[in-house]
């Protein structure tokens, strides 16, 4: 049985901005998550926006939010869609 209270790595991102939204999108399902950057931080670089982070979910919610991640994001195009002004 997972410990519910355990914190397990879910994925990491390039940016801080991109996990903080991923983050928020698990808690909008109802998943604590929580970031933490991959560098030195705020005394190396003196900012931590640039770098990669990490997402951590409680090790009972892991597979829910790896569906979460997979269904926001598995399927992403590039390319935006295409639209015209009348």
């Amino acid at each position: 049985m997972a410990d519910r209270h355990k914190v397990v790595p879910l994925e990491t991102y390039p940016n801080e901005m991109e996990a903080q939204m991923m983050a928020q999108i698990l808690e909008g399902n109802g998943i604590p998550a929580v970031i933490q950057p991959m560098g030195g931080g705020y005394g190396a670089l003196g900012v931590t926006q640039f770098i990669h982070h990490r997402l951590f979910v409680q090790e009972a919610d892991l597979k829910r939010a790896k569906e979460i991640v997979a269904g926001d994001f598995g399927e992403l195009s590039p390319d935006p869609p295409e639209t015209s002004a009348p």
